[in-house]
């Protein structure tokens, strides 16, 4: 068969795709350009040859597609074809049948379309996408897309296998999310549902009961899913079950809620103690003639009550292992007031906040003990109305206590560095314990000035 025109000739020269035309015996009489430069072959090569010289080499063609050709004219389809220099690529194929006007067969015209880019791309894609669902399925978590009808799009296994075991139902596309969800539960799920369409991310806690009525504790963030022209046009939602770490955190809650428990019991019973041996003392004091012997009793009970006082704070107090400073003190002063001074003696204190741990609790306290008894004691001796002035600093590691007497003189006779009296020698004792240093300034009032580590 022979081109009976120009006009077609240029035609099919100027289409993009590989256009071969043959003879009724399929072989080939014209290809164009394209053809040329998609299998390499020059026209001269091809001109005479059977159209199998596109065929893969050593590959069995199917003759499904030439009985289909046979039967209605055309076929279309997808195959392997190859080129001069051996290599194989994808083609889209379509084959039209040439009729003459007697309706005889007298050749055929096949189109060709290289598609191994798009194939490569095809492929990668649907890998990515399996990829991509083994990983939604293998993950332990819930995750399910729904429509603005809030149907279900698209659902992991995790989800399949909750509902399978809950409901004895196989869950499927399209089905309705609500209906595998706890009617009670609708209204507060449809809230979210509208916050989401809006754009919004939404996260929250969920309880749902199981078969057996325990609790199953989920933890869901619900995000929008926008189309191509940023419209919300869906929600993705993934549910985490947290029911083992809500349970582990009850657990400790309750350990700790006893522990709390505990420690306030012996807090109240260290306090109880010490207030039996401050009695027994008491009932000493009582029964002896000795002044000396009755004022080292005296001594000895205030400072058994300042550690009863700590218990009894910590006791009363909602944390058990710490309290604050200011609290503290003031309560000691007052108890110490009320035992060997004035009642019209005052305690201002100032400054920074401190907490003292149980760690070094007791020797502040057993410190400020001493400190208080000498100032009322000796610095405030025939004073109605003495004052103490505290100004507390934190400075870096250590805190600093500055404790000013308002009235009394210190004894010009009394080094602290170098006392006897077992007050001063406490006083050095319990401040070297807390790894700090005290000072003595005795003009123009007595000052005391403590740098404690109180960590």
């Amino acid at each position: 068969m022979k081109l009976s025109s120009h006009t077609q000739k240029q035609l099919i020269d100027s289409n993009i795709d590989s256009i071969v035309v043959t003879n009724h015996n399929c072989n080939i009489e014209y290809a164009n350009k394209a053809t040329i430069k998609l299998y390499g072959y020059s026209l001269d090569e091809l001109t005479g040859k059977n159209i199998s010289v596109f065929n893969v080499s050593g590959k069995e063609e199917s003759s499904e597609a030439w009985d289909i050709l046979e039967r209605t004219g055309e076929w279309a389809g997808e195959a392997l074809r190859q080129k001069k220099d051996g290599s194989i690529f994808y083609a889209s194929l379509s084959l039209f049948t040439i009729f003459d006007e007697r309706g005889e067969i007298i050749g055929f015209v096949s189109n060709t379309k290289d598609i191994t880019q798009t194939i490569s791309i095809t492929n990668a894609l649907v890998q990515k996408q399996y990829q991509l669902k083994s990983i939604v399925d293998n993950t332990v978590d819930v995750i399910v897309s729904i429509d603005k009808d809030l149907n279900i799009v698209e659902f992991n296994k995790v989800l399949a296998g909750h509902v399978k075991t809950g409901f004895s139902h196989e869950l499927k596309k399209g089905d309705p999310l609500l209906e595998y969800i706890d009617p009670s539960k609708h209204d507060k799920l449809k809230k979210i549902y509208t916050k989401v369409f809006t754009g919004e991310r939404v996260f929250d806690i969920e309880i749902f009961k199981s078969r057996d009525g325990s609790s199953i504790y989920f933890e869901s963030s619900y995000n929008p899913i926008f189309d191509e022209n940023n419209i919300v046009n869906g929600i993705s939602i993934f549910s985490k079950d947290i029911s083992n770490r809500v349970k582990s955190e009850q657990a400790l809650k309750k350990a700790y809620d006893e522990k709390e428990i505990l420690l306030a019991e012996i807090h109240h019973r260290i306090k109880n103690n010490l207030a039996i041996i401050s009695s027994v003392l008491q009932l000493q004091e009582i029964n002896i003639n000795n002044e000396e012997a009755i004022k080292c009793l005296r001594e000895s009970r205030m400072r058994i009550k300042s550690a009863a006082l700590l218990h009894e704070m910590l006791y009363q107090k909602n944390s058990l292992d710490k309290l604050y400073v200011k609290q503290y003190l003031y309560k000691m002063f007052e108890d110490i007031n009320n035992s060997i001074g004035s009642k019209n003696h005052k305690l201002n204190i100032q400054g920074d906040d401190v907490s003292l741990f149980m760690h070094n609790a007791i020797p502040v306290g057993l410190l400020f003990n001493e400190l208080f008894t000498n100032s009322v004691k000796h610095g405030f001796k025939g004073i109605t109305q003495g004052e103490i002035d505290i100004t507390v600093k934190n400075k870096d590691k250590y805190t600093q206590f500055e404790i000013t007497e308002n009235e009394g003189v210190f004894p010009d006779e009394i080094d602290i560095e170098d006392a006897h009296s077992t007050g001063l020698l406490l006083i050095k004792y319990f401040t070297e314990q807390l790894n700090g240093n005290v000072k003595l300034l005795k003009t123009p009032k007595t000052k005391y000035i403590l740098s404690l580590d109180l960590t």
